[in-house]
C-alpha cells in the first residue's frame, strides 16, 4: 500500500493502529517504510511551499511537479510493507538510490525527455518510488516478500517519455532478482554486488511478490518508438517462472470502463494458493467512482 511519507515515516504507525488495531504491533514488527522518489524534485512556490492544490489550473500545478518521478512533494507515493510474519535474519532489501544506468549501462537517457521538454537527469534512479524485499519466516520457512509499484507504462502525451523503458528495465530487474535473469539485459552482478551490494535471491528461493506493475500481460508495444520495450512480455516470464491466483488468459471485466489489469502477487512454485479473489465494484458498488485498483486477497500455504 502507499502513503504519503511524513513524520520521518511514523505516519505508518498511525495508519496501522488505525486501519487494524488489533494486529497493528505485529504489522509493526515486519514492516518496510521509507520516502520514495517521488516528489523528491519537485518545486516549491513562491511562498515556499510545495504546490498541493490544483487551483487555478492543473496544468500550472504541474509546473512545480516532479518531472522525472511523477509528485507534488518529496514521498507523495511512498509504498510500505507489513507482515505479521516473524522477521527472519537476514537483512531486508531497500533499493531506492540505485541509478537508472547502473544497471543498464547501454541505456540512451539522451533519447528521453521529461514532460517540460528538459533533459532526462544523467543520475536519475531507476526506481521512481521505491523496491522492498522483506525476509520473514512462514511455519519455519524463510520466504522474501518483494514490493514494487513500477512507473506508468504510459507517456502521457510525451513522445519522448522515458516511462517505457524504465518500466521495461524495473520488470526486468525484479526478474533478475528473483531468478538472476535479466531477460536480454547482460547484468554486470559482481558490479552491482560491489557497488550496490546487490544480487538476486538465491536459486530455488521462496517469494511472494506483491504490486502495482503498471502493465497487463495483454499489452502490446504501440509505436515503433516502443517496440524495444515490450514489458508484457518480461512480466509474462515472470509469471511463468512463478504463478498467479488468476488466469488472465479468460479474464473478463463486467464493465466497460475498467479495461487493465495492472495489479498483482505473484508467488513462487512452492505455495499451494485457495479462494483468490479481486475486491472489485461487484463487493465494494462505489468502487467504480473511486479507482481502477482494486484489492487483491488470496490463501496459500506451504506443503
Amino acid at each position: 500500500m502507499e502513503l504519503p511519507y511524513s513524520r520521518q515515516g511514523q505516519n505508518l504507525a498511525s495508519f496501522l493502529s488505525q486501519t487494524w488495531p488489533n494486529i497493528a504491533s505485529e504489522l509493526q514488527r515486519s514492516s518496510l517504510f521509507v520516502q520514495a522518489n517521488t516528489g523528491k524534485n519537485a518545486k516549491k512556490d513562491e511562498s515556499g511551499n510545495y504546490c498541493l492544490s490544483k487551483e487555478p489550473s492543473q496544468y500550472e500545478v504541474l509546473n512545480f511537479a516532479d518531472q522525472q518521478n511523477f509528485g507534488l512533494f518529496p514521498g507523495q507515493y511512498s509504498s510500505f510493507l507489513a507482515s505479521r510474519f516473524i522477521p527472519a535474519l537476514a537483512k531486508p532489501v531497500v533499493i531506492k538510490d540505485l541509478k537508472w544506468n547502473e544497471f543498464n549501462p547501454g541505456v540512451d537517457l539522451d533519447a528521453f525527455a521529461a514532460g517540460n521538454g528538459e533533459p532526462i537527469d544523467p543520475d536519475i534512479q531507476l526506481f521512481d518510488k521505491v523496491f522492498y524485499s522483506l525476509p520473514v519466516l512462514m511455519d519455519g520457512h524463510l520466504v522474501h516478500i518483494v514490493s514494487l509499484h513500477t512507473v506508468p507504462y504510459f507517456h502521457f502525451g510525451n513522445s519522448q517519455s522515458p516511462n517505457y523503458a524504465r518500466n521495461f528495465d524495473q520488470l526486468r530487474f525484479l526478474s533478475w532478482y528473483l531468478h538472476g535473469d535479466a531477460q536480454g539485459l547482460q547484468v554486470n552482478a559482481q558490479k552491482l554486488w560491489l557497488q550496490a551490494g546487490l544480487k538476486p535471491l538465491p536459486a530455488g528461493s521462496k517469494y511472494i511478490v506483491l504490486g502495482d506493475l503498471n502493465v497487463d500481460t495483454r499489452d502490446k508495444p504501440n509505436s515503433e518508438d516502443t517496440k524495444a520495450f515490450d514489458s508484457a512480455k518480461v512480466l509474462s516470464e515472470i509469471i511463468t517462472n512463478g504463478q498467479i491466483p488468476f488466469d488472465l488468459s479468460q479474464f473478463t471485466f463486467d464493465s466497460g470502463w475498467l479495461k487493465k489489469f495492472f495489479d498483482y502477487v505473484i508467488f513462487s512454485k512452492h505455495f499451494q494458493l485457495s479462494n483468490p479473489r479481486i475486491w472489485n465494484h461487484k463487493y465494494f458498488p462505489e468502487a467504480e467512482d473511486l479507482s481502477d485498483h482494486f484489492a487483491l486477497t488470496v490463501d496459500f500455504f506451504i506443503p
